[in-house]
């Protein structure tokens, strides 16, 4: 055997083509300080979401062969989002090399040709509510 982990509290994500900024509401997710943020708020679809701070997130996906991914995102802490969002304009401005391909019941973050350690990641379609959403781990959860 290769290598085994120990999968801790797993989460989901949305990926949103429709936001600006990833948005966590776990601060656990930060990989540094978050940086305060005073009377900003973003309009969603039903109400206004007050933020509170800004800072960069660590999402670890797997791959299709199963390998650990880390993603490093500018992310916008919102303690009351009922779900994590990554913003797909964010993903392609942090990794402009890793096209992304969008099937009827997947999308596909392909590899970056410039990183032959990358693999690609597949992100399901919800048949529940019909958004591209992926499994994740904090980057500290997972044990070898």
């Amino acid at each position: 055997e290769c290598c085994k982990f120990a999968l801790k509290d797993p989460f989901e994500i949305v990926w949103d083509s429709g936001a600006s900024m990833c948005i966590s509401n776990n601060a656990n997710d930060f990989i540094r300080n978050i940086k305060p943020l005073n009377d900003l708020q973003v309009d969603g679809i039903s109400s206004q979401l007050q933020l509170e701070g800004i800072g960069k997130v660590s999402w670890t996906l797997f791959g299709v062969s199963g390998n650990p991914q880390n993603i490093v995102l500018p992310a916008y802490y919102a303690p009351k989002a009922q779900q994590r969002l990554l913003s797909t304009t964010t993903f392609c401005d942090q990794y402009p090399n890793n096209l992304i391909t969008v099937s009827p019941n997947m999308w596909t973050i392909n590899p970056s040709p410039k990183n032959t350690d990358e693999q690609a990641i597949d992100v399901l379609i919800n048949r529940n509510n019909n958004l591209p959403m992926s499994t994740c781990h904090h980057g500290q959860g997972l044990d070898n």
